[in-house]
């Protein structure tokens, strides 16, 4: 009897090893239901140098120190102009300015049209309006749209039926699309009511005037020094990027650097950036020159070493090597000798010792019929200092 106690007693304690035993062995077999799902990466586009313009063609603002000085502005304005003429046939660059010169049009002065008050530098260019009223310039568009089967009215209606706006004039929405190079952004007026307005996607703006949300709306090029521009500080805070001070890189020297946007890592950021005003000034001449060679996401720039030009100018050869860094100088010899049969000649026609003052010519003789030279002409300090710079037509 007391062996059958036993042995009940012993089975009993083997089946509870037993299943003990299963229990831990099953917690020690991975379970196959399946994984919860992951997401994917955040993936971030590794910019370089040479993505410039591409990445900047739209939706661009490029921000300078309230007080920038004249070479930093130049710098401004030499990439707004580059990038508005990136990738545009002449025909379309007039068409494209010519749109926007009939839509910016001005209601309050009907009887005179001055659409070259808000015309942007390069489509002054291209229909040679000056800052003043034109009203050649509006008529001269007014033919060439109608030509292109534009209807052309205070709106511009394009061939395939859309209109484009007034860029000063609040719309319903949905009411218009926006000329070329501008974008349309919601508005509230003064009674609480919804509309739109057409903006520059290209513009220069000023640090002070720079929004929260332009940060995050806008790819932004950076122009200017720690001491111009106060927007590298909060770059600096909010990325690696190189900082640059007035001791570093140095005199004469900049750096160019391109990367993720870091208020809106869809979006671009570059910057033009110098110990000085020549650092940032060398900066732009390189981007818009070179920027196909630079393959890297950033580079150390030097004035002297890509100019050959040191302060204060001293000779003649000096002074055409300086004179071909002005941007109206640059543009001028770029548009001629792109014309077959046109050279571009250039001397310096004043020197001026005493008053440390260069004067430079640039000359064009274009060989076939018809027959016709232009000219233009550059007035400099041996410090850089621009005195005039303008196109004369001979």
């Amino acid at each position: 009897m007391i062996n059958k106690k036993f042995l009940i007693i012993g089975g009993v304690v083997i089946l509870v090893c037993l299943i003990v035993s299963c229990l831990l062995l099953r917690k020690q077999i991975p379970t196959q239901s399946p994984l919860p799902p992951t997401l994917p990466a955040k993936s971030k586009k590794e910019l370089k140098l040479s993505d410039f313009p591409e990445a900047f063609k739209d939706s661009t603002l490029i921000v300078v120190g309230d007080n920038a000085s004249d070479i930093e502005t130049w710098v401004a304005n030499e990439i707004l102009e580059y990038l508005e003429t990136y990738g545009k046939t002449e025909e379309e660059m007039k068409i494209k300015c010519c749109v926007e010169c009939i839509a910016s049009f001005h209601p309050v002065e009907a009887t005179k049209p001055h659409c070259s008050y808000f015309l942007t530098h390069s489509c002054k260019k291209v229909l040679n309006a000056s800052n003043t009223f034109d009203f050649e310039v509006f008529r001269f568009c007014e033919k060439i749209l109608n030509e292109k089967g534009f209807k052309v009215t205070q709106e511009v209606i394009y061939p395939d039926g859309r209109k484009v706006c007034n860029l000063n004039i609040y719309y319903k929405p949905g009411y218009c699309r926006c000329p070329d190079g501008s974008i349309k952004i919601k508005k509230i007026n003064e009674l609480g009511e919804e509309n739109e307005i057409c903006i520059d996607s290209l513009k220069i703006i000023s640090y002070s005037k720079l929004t929260e949300e332009d940060k995050r709306n806008y790819n932004l090029i950076i122009i200017g020094t720690p001491k111009t521009n106060p927007f590298l500080e909060e770059v600096y805070a909010t990325t690696n990027a190189t900082r640059v001070t007035e001791e570093f890189p140095g005199e004469g020297k900049g750096v160019l650097e391109i990367l993720p946007n870091p208020w809106n890592e869809s979006k671009a950021m570059l910057l033009v950036e110098g110990s000085d005003k020549w650092g940032a000034r060398v900066g732009s001449l390189m981007i818009v020159e070179e920027n196909k060679k630079l393959t890297k996401e950033r580079k150390f720039v030097d004035w002297v070493e890509y100019t050959g030009v040191e302060f204060p100018i001293d000779s003649e050869e000096e002074a055409i090597r300086y004179a071909k860094t002005d941007p109206g100088v640059r543009n001028f010899i770029s548009a001629w000798t792109a014309k077959k049969g046109c050279r571009v000649i250039s001397q310096v026609i004043l020197h001026e010792p005493d008053e440390g003052l260069f004067g430079v010519g640039f000359g064009v003789r274009c060989f076939g019929e018809p027959v016709f030279d232009a000219g233009y002409e550059i007035r400099f300090k041996d410090n850089g200092e621009i005195i005039l710079s303008v196109y004369r037509s001979i």
